[in-house]
């Protein structure tokens, strides 16, 4: 490996210390702000240091093809102390306020869904219910209206022929007249259960 090579490795590694220092804040903050269970938080554990080892090792690979020297490790402690010293708490600093920031947005474009989307569609479902439950109720009134009139219609056209109707009756064989009560009294219950579901 070159002079060139070994710097811009060194250098790279600083930054990798500096990286892995903002990064376990950064992971630190946003998993401490919610209790969780043990076993997610040692498998979120588990990923992170994946994902910052797999990083490592990328970064190597494409300054050096992914050679590992005893310098290496020494220039990550040493930029991961340089971010502890400098840098951790002007990124704190940043990283709590663009938190609160990224909260207040959260909770500001949640207000307008809220009343630009959910309470008109909350209002329009209300308004169809409403009109749905009017129409219900109109044909149901419409309905038992029409009863009684053909009701009161048949009562007036008929009751002249009442008696005609009964004396045709009385000469009717015994066989058709229990046939024909049977048919009428199945009908009636037919209409009758019609009836009560708009009562």
């Amino acid at each position: 490996m070159s002079l060139s090579e070994q710097l811009q490795t060194m250098a790279a590694m600083v930054a990798l210390g500096n990286w892995l220092g903002a990064s376990f804040d950064t992971y630190s903050r946003i998993m401490g702000q919610k209790k969780r269970m043990a076993f997610l938080v040692f498998v979120n554990d588990i990923l992170f240091w994946l994902i910052q080892a797999f990083l490592a090792f990328s970064i190597l690979y494409a300054i050096n093809e992914g050679e590992v020297r005893f310098y290496v490790f020494l220039a990550i402690l040493l930029g991961f102390s340089m971010y502890q010293s400098l840098f951790k708490s002007l990124y704190l600093f940043l990283l709590n306020r663009i938190i609160a920031l990224g909260k207040r947005m959260f909770r500001f474009f949640g207000r307008v869904f809220r009343l630009l989307v959910a309470a008109p569609v909350r209002w329009i479902f209300r308004l169809a219910a409403a009109v749905l439950f009017f129409l219900y109720a109109l044909v149901r009134r419409l309905l038992i209206l029409a009863g009684k009139l053909l009701f009161a219609v048949e009562k007036v056209l008929f009751f002249p022929f009442q008696k005609l109707f009964r004396k045709l009756w009385l000469s009717v064989p015994g066989s058709i007249k229990i046939r024909t009560e049977k048919t009428l009294h199945y009908t009636a219950g037919f209409f009758k259960k019609i009836w009560n579901l708009f009562h």
